[in-house]
């Protein structure tokens, strides 16, 4: 489950500081805040917390669906004292450590680069015999020496691309290793040096790859050449310009050569651009370049150093190109020749109100004095100050010269770290030429936080068998004296196989408490007022510190608990007065290599410790399972038995299977249970391994299915238990009806039969007298929708926050009524997370583009919620209206009903903009049949409903709805939705007017066989609309009495007791009788999976194909098979004449294949040099699952597009290859499916 969970505290305590200590007790609350990145589902927990101690432990149970309820305000108050976020994913743990290095040192690419891998089982043993491939992709790299600053290197003139290297798979030595020599193929020379990004895959026992990633960096020529404008002032037409020119070895250090010679070659540059007609029929510029050559010459470098010497004839763009003919070193640099009038300054003008400040020290200790030195441009008065988040020191300097030493005395208040700001002024002297009059600049002053931090030292055993218990002992002391330290520890054992999957490096509090600061002081003054009588002044500028500072209908309906992450957690330990402290787990079935980590706290001292311990036994087993697997799929798997001994060893195998799960013979016979003997004759080798394959079959059913194993040695015994969720190969559907029953009258209820696998099946009936049930079914669509962005996160919670009374029993699955107001309320909490700083709202959480018409929507629910009494924080929803008081005041054209809306929002808020309302009227020829709609609204709002009466009899009965176009982004426009408005409009101005009654018949009729309106926001308003008209036609209720006959079962329903009977009645009678003179209604709803995945493509609007290549690009054949541990590319390519936002590329993958995710930092990538990233999905918003990938495509314009990911081929077998789907999010008609077929893997 991908989640990202962030939580915060906030302090209650009014003074300027907050501290812990153990004398004092200080209260705090803790916010959680849960959510799917596209889901309503958002948990928001809070705590309040009153702690005595440094450190304190929370424990935290995060599910995986369903809604945490929790009772308090919405939103933090107080000042925030930190942050965290993390995320949840899907993962299999690391069951191998893989590491490659390489002399660290550069060298020629001339000398082929020697790669070492080695790999080990996590629990110790050496990963001999393991498959193992590298890659390498050499990149451009720049070379920065050291000491020549200012000096450009590399000729950027160059294009490099060099071929992906892909060696063939080799097996790792008995040790785990294996050396490799790398040699960078010839290509064309680079810009400068390059730098060699190598991957090195292992595949442990079961196919999985870990793949460890090292960079080194290469020298293509056996020296850099580097050039350096030493020009005083601009270069300028007839004056001569000198260079600098430099030859420098890789080793940052000037070659010896004694002499060595150059072409030098100048050239003018010019742009020519060119207005042409593109494929897509429109127009845009092509612009290229020109170079024309000016000069040539011929240098000399004496020692590595040398000069160019060169007067220009006019003014523009030139580039200065050398190159060494002998060696290939080269060096381009753009440069500008100008006629400006600050020529005769004595300083670089690039930065004419700049200071250059330099420390003698990178970093200083408390008590130390830092040595500032002072470059000005001019001699004057130097004001310094000493910053953090407010001015500590501040003292004034003469400077008689443009250079000035000054001594800053230090502290331990400054840790870890103060800002020094230096300005300097100079007098205004009328006779003089104009230049600038005052300077400044900033820099960072780090001090070492050294004498803070604690030592941590862990006593642990090597290796502890599983289910034992491992003893810790732990020390805490002052790291340079050893002296022991009585503070608080927290410890916690955690599978390095988890924590290499993210390369989760232990905590240091150091690194935290102390990080460095940024610059809390602003710099202003008036400098930049002075003007000279002829010329405007340059702005200056002011230099700061830095800063440190879904649903289920996408997603597999079948859940199993496949991974059993082991994470020991000790809580917070006191250390005695000798710093010592003792701890003990309890360490589960288990195999691998767990990282003790410990933090330890006192006062302002930090530290933090590690150790490593195996957990092994005498004999061990390695499930290799599928990670999922589909109906009717066959799987070989295996189970790895580990000899931990010196002595060879013969056991037994005890192998059962439950579920949809069955083991198979060669002779296909099925069976529940096997008993394997291993070992053979002669016995496991002493350390050594075997395999024991099997064959599983799934049964033509979806469900959960687990696999045990009991591993017998004599006396020794190991066993485990996993599940795997067989889930179905293809998508979601649902069917709904409903039906009026009149007075008296019996009538069958036909409920639509899904040809769906076992346990996939859901339905409900309900009897009632009120006619919303109809609705239902559309309701439940919302709240399971599998995404949530800003639009449909409001539409999700507006319908349900208004009929959820009206629909008792049938709220969506695992809802009650009383937990509606704690769904509507974290809605209210997740749409203000995506909040900008404008008051406007974006369309995904941490988006960056705000989106007005989801503004505007977000703020008409958000005033709703606050009239029904939900939490609205008053300066978000302030900030909120404030922005629809400027969208409202924006002319712009287009725009006329998002302003009509805001206008609407606005009054409905008490904020009338009666003026801006007048101009909307003025212009309503612009306004669609919607925005004289939502502008009628809009004075209904303000009392006014004579002129709504006018605005709204020129929209008729909206006949022109049925042809207005889906837009997919913007203001998402459509019939349905204009229907609504113009039902809401009408119902609000006069509920009996003729025309509501055609309105709501419409809106009826738009509804699909699943019993909405395709898209959210079309679902949400026609909900809203249907539930006032609903209310306001409502007959008073007549009594009646209905019999319910399903299948030979007897149910009753009454008008006031209406009947809801939550399961899948598909294909079967249903009939109802009523007596009484009242009428009743029955909706009805069936969904499932289907037990086969279409056959047939779809291209509705757009097109969709998937193909699998191999890195050099090159379809693979699924007909042969591919082999255990392939890395696949799988390559998605969509083809549409329109433009297309808001798209959902749903691809299950097979079963025996995984995701090489990219979250993850063991996982093998797509290498590619620059212009060779087609297809990269790293900007595109995805979700990683176990069995499938998800990703939101916007853009899609009147061409191909193409998107790539890796996955790799893992478990032997023979797979259901499940279709890859398109649909988009406001237009339904708009779907494409390549059907899918089967896939081999073969050892």
């Amino acid at each position: 489950m991908y989640r990202w969970i962030q939580c915060y505290g906030t302090s209650e305590m009014k003074s300027s500081t907050f501290s812990f200590a153990p004398s004092r007790e200080s209260c705090f609350r803790m916010v959680f805040q849960d959510f799917l990145p596209r889901s309503l589902t958002v948990n928001t927990r809070r705590f309040s917390l009153c702690i005595s101690s440094s450190l304190f432990a929370l424990a935290l149970f995060i599910p995986l669906n369903g809604f945490a309820q929790e009772e308090g305000d919405s939103s933090p108050s107080g000042d925030v004292l930190g942050r965290t976020e993390f995320f949840v994913e899907e993962f299999v743990p690391n069951r191998i450590k893989v590491s490659a290095s390489a002399p660290e040192a550069r060298q020629s690419t001339s000398v082929p680069l020697e790669l070492t891998v080695r790999a080990e089982e996590m629990f110790g043993q050496a990963a001999g015999g393991r498959r193992v491939k590298v890659t390498m992709q050499a990149v451009p790299a720049p070379f920065t020496p050291a000491g020549y600053e200012g000096f450009t290197f590399g000729d950027s003139e160059r294009k490099y691309a060099s071929p992906l290297v892909e060696l063939d798979p080799q097996e790792l030595d008995d040790e785990g290793r294996r050396t490799f020599p790398l040699s960078v193929p010839d290509a064309a020379p680079p810009p400068a040096a390059l730098k060699v990004v190598i991957q090195a895959t292992v595949m442990d026992s079961g196919g999985r790859g870990v793949t460890s990633v090292l960079e080194r960096t290469l020298d293509p020529v056996p020296y850099y050449l580097g050039l350096k404008n030493a020009t005083d002032g601009f270069l300028k037409p007839g004056a001569e310009g000198r260079f600098d020119i430099v030859g420098v070895l890789p080793d940052a250090s000037i070659t010896t050569s004694d002499t060595l010679a150059l072409n030098a070659e100048i050239s003018r540059v010019k742009y020519n651009s060119v207005l042409r007609r593109n494929d897509r029929q429109s127009y845009q510029y092509e612009t290229s370049r020109e170079l024309t050559s000016v000069q040539k010459m011929q240098l000399v470098l004496n020692a590595g150093r040398g000069n160019l010497l060169w007067t220009p004839n006019e003014t523009g763009s030139f580039l200065i190109r050398l190159e060494d003919p002998a060696t290939g070193s080269a060096v381009s640099q753009i440069v500008y020749v100008s006629s400006g009038i600050w020529s005769e300054q004595s300083w670089s003008l690039e930065k004419p109100e700049s200071l250059e400040l330099k420390l003698d020290r990178s970093e200083y200790g408390v008590s130390d004095t830092a040595r500032l030195l002072v470059k000005s441009p001019f001699a004057g008065t130097l004001f310094l100050t000493l910053e953090q988040d407010k001015v500590l020191t501040s003292s004034v300097h003469q400077m008689p010269t443009n250079t000035l030493e000054v001594g800053i005395p230090l502290s331990a208040d400054i840790m870890p770290n103060a800002f020094a700001t230096a300005v300097v002024v100079r007098p205004v002297r009328p006779a003089e030429k104009w230049l600038p009059h005052r300077a400044a600049g900033t820099v960072n002053i780090p001090v070492s936080p050294a004498t803070r931090r604690l030592g941590v030292d862990i006593t642990a055993p090597t290796e502890v068998r599983p289910e034992q218990k491992l003893k810790l002992s732990l020390r805490v002391g002052d790291l340079t004296t050893s002296e022991p330290r009585p503070a608080q520890v927290t410890v916690w054992a955690v599978d390095e196989g988890v924590l290499s999957l993210t390369g989760f490096e232990t905590p240091d509090p150091i690194d935290f408490f102390y990080c460095l600061r940024r610059l809390g002081v602003q710099s202003a003054d008036n400098f930049a007022n002075l003007m000279p009588d002829l010329i405007q002044p340059a702005v200056a500028s002011s230099h700061t510190g830095g800063d440190g500072g879904l649903g289920m209908r996408r997603l597999s309906p079948i859940s199993a608990e496949r991974v059993k992450p082991v994470v020991l957690w000790a809580g917070t330990q006191n250390a005695d007065s000798s710093g010592m402290v003792n701890v003990q787990f309890d360490v589960p079935r288990f195999m691998g290599r767990l990282r003790v980590m410990a933090v330890a706290a006192t006062g302002p001292r930090f530290g933090s410790g590690e150790a490593t311990v195996f957990v092994r036994g005498p004999v061990m087993v390695q499930d290799n399972l599928p990670r999922f697997l589909a109906p009717g799929d066959r799987a070989e798997a295996s189970f790895v038995v580990f000899n931990n001994t010196d002595v060879p060893l013969t056991g037994t195998l005890n192998l059962k299977v439950s579920g949809p799960l069955k083991f198979r013979d060669d002779q296909s016979n099925a069976a529940a249970e096997r008993k394997i003997s291993f070992g053979g004759k002669d016995g496991i080798a002493a350390r050594g391994q075997e395999a024991v394959r099997v064959n599983l079959s799934a049964s033509p059913m979806a469900g959960v299915a687990r696999v045990s194993f009991d591993a017998t040695a004599g006396e020794v015994k190991y066993g485990d238990e996993t599940e795997i969720p067989v889930r179905p190969a293809a998508p979601f559907v649902q069917r709904s009806g409903f039906q009026r029953l009149a007075a008296g009258s019996e009538a069958r209820v036909d409920i639509a039969s899904l040809d769906a696998l076992a346990g996939t099946t859901s339905g409900s009936l309900m009897v009632s007298a009120m006619p919303e049930v109809r609705l239902s079914g559309a309701l439940r669509h919302l709240v399971n929708y599998p995404y949530g962005c800003l639009e449909q996160t409001v539409s999700s919670a507006f319908p349900l926050m208004n009929l959820a009374a009206a629909l008792g029993s049938d709220l969506p699955r695992g809802m009650i009524a009383e937990s509606v107001p704690s769904v509507v309320q974290t809605a209210v909490d997740r749409i203000l997370m995506m909040q900008k700083w404008n008051g406007g709202m974006s369309m995904w959480m941490g988006g960056d583009d705000e989106w007005l018409w989801g503004t505007v929507y977000a703020a008409h629910f958000l005033t709703e919620a606050r009239r029904e009494g939900y939490v609205v924080p008053a300066g978000e929803y302030d900030g909120l209206l404030g922005r629809l008081e400027s969208l409202l005041a924006d002319g712009q054209k287009g725009m006329e009903s998002d302003r009509a809306y805001a206008a609407w929002v606005l009054a409905m808020a008490g904020k009338s903009p009666r003026d801006r309302m007048e101009l909307l009227l003025d212009q309503r020829e612009t306004l669609t049949p919607e925005g004289r709609a939502l502008l009628a609204g809009a004075y209904m709002a303000i009392g006014e409903g004579a002129q709504a009466g006018k605005l709204l009899a020129e929209t008729g009965s909206g006949d022109a709805a049925t042809s207005v176009a889906r837009a997919t982004s913007g203001n998402l426009r459509s019939a349905n939705r204009e229907n609504a408005i113009l039902l809401l409009a009408r119902l609000q101005h006069d509920p009996t007017a003729a025309e509501v009654p055609t309105l709501a018949d419409r809106l009826y009729n738009g509804m699909n066989e699943r019993g909405d309106w395709g898209t959210t926001q079309d679902t949400a308003f026609a909900l809203l609309a249907l539930e006032r008209y609903e209310k306001v036609r409502q007959e008073s209720q007549q009594p009646f009495r209905a019999e319910v006959h399903v299948e030979g079962r007897v149910l009753s329903a009454t008008e006031k007791e209406p009947l809801t009977l939550n399961e899948y009645l598909g294909g079967k009678k249903v009939t109802v009788a009523l007596t009484g003179p009242g009428a009743a209604y029955a909706f009805w709803r069936a969904e499932g999976v289907p037990q086969q995945p279409p056959r047939e493509p779809v291209a509705e609007g757009l097109t969709v194909k998937k193909r699998f290549l191999n890195r050099q690009g090159e379809e693979m054949n699924l007909e042969k098979g591919l082999k255990q541990g392939d890395f696949v590319v799988v390559e998605i390519t969509l083809e549409t004449r329109r433009t297309l936002n808001n798209l959902i590329i749903e691809d299950l993958l097979p079963a025996g294949f995984e995701v090489e995710n990219p979250n993850l930092k063991t996982a093998e990538t797509i290498l590619g040099g620059e212009g060779d990233q087609e297809g990269d999905m790293s900007g595109v918003r995805t979700e990683v699952r176990d069995d499938r990938m998800i990703a939101f495509v916007d853009g899609v314009a009147g061409q191909k597009q193409v998107f790539r990911y890796a996955i790799r081929a893992v478990t032997p077998g023979e797979y259901t290859l499940p279709p890859v789907q398109v649909s988009c999010m406001y237009d339904p008609e708009v779907r494409a499916l390549q059907p899918g077929g089967r896939v081999e893997i073969r050892r």
